[in-house]
Formats: structure tokens, sequence, C-alpha cells
């Protein structure tokens, strides 16, 4: 595709795919892209560890191990087992959110190295809609 027609199907607000994710292009600008790329690089400059204990075992592991015990006691009217509920489901909790948070930072920093190295902050030309 032209340059030209790339250029006016940016400025027509119009969308592509990249990645298997639609981006919307607003005035040139790809506003989640560049959103991405600058929160990505901060994420990954504290490291892979810190993402999964923050984002996979506190932030998924620990919401779910914390609201799964009370919820289910509440439908199921035993309040008596939420100790025993919380002994069970914290630790496996925390390891389901490990594994969520690594599989997560694999996929989030395969797709940030790809965009950088592919398109520069240029959105692909072959896959224009």
């Amino acid at each position: 595709m032209e340059r030209d027609s790339l250029r006016k199907r940016v400025c027509d607000g119009r969308s592509f795919r990249a990645g298997g994710v639609r981006w919307k292009i607003a005035n040139g600008l790809m506003s989640r892209t560049s959103k991405f790329l600058k929160k990505w690089e901060r994420i990954r400059a504290r490291g892979a560890v810190s993402f999964v204990l923050l984002y996979g075992v506190f932030a998924f592991g620990g919401l779910f191990g914390l609201l799964f015990p009370v919820v289910f006691a509440a439908v199921m009217g035993r309040f008596d087992l939420l100790g025993q509920m919380y002994a069970t489901v914290l630790p496996l909790s925390a390891f389901g959110g490990a594994v969520w948070g690594a599989f997560m930072w694999l996929s989030l920093d395969r797709k940030y190295l790809l965009y950088m190295a592919q398109s520069r902050n240029e959105p692909p030309r072959d896959e224009v809609d």
C-alpha cells in the first residue's frame, strides 16, 4: 500500500489488525499502541519477577483467593468452613496467579518485541484494512 493511501486511511480514523488485535488509529496516532509501549517499557524495566508477583500472585491470585471463599460460603450458607476454604484456596490461587503472570509476561513481552522489530512505531503496511 502506498504511503499516501495509508496516510489518508489514518486520517479517516480507521483501524488495522496487528497481532490479532484491532488497533484504532486517530489523527495519525495509535493511542492504544503508544500507551501499551510506554506502560510496558516501565513494567519491563522492573523485571519479570516483579510483574509475576504484582500482577499474577497479588492482583490476580490474591483477589480471587480472598473473594472466592466468601462468595462460595455465602451461596452455600456454610460460613463455618470459611477458615478451611481460605487455607485451601489461598495457596492454590497464588500458584494459579503465578502461572497466569508468567504466561502474561511471556505473551506481552513477545508482543512488544515483535512490534518494535517490525514497525518502529508505524502501523504494519500489509495489515491495513
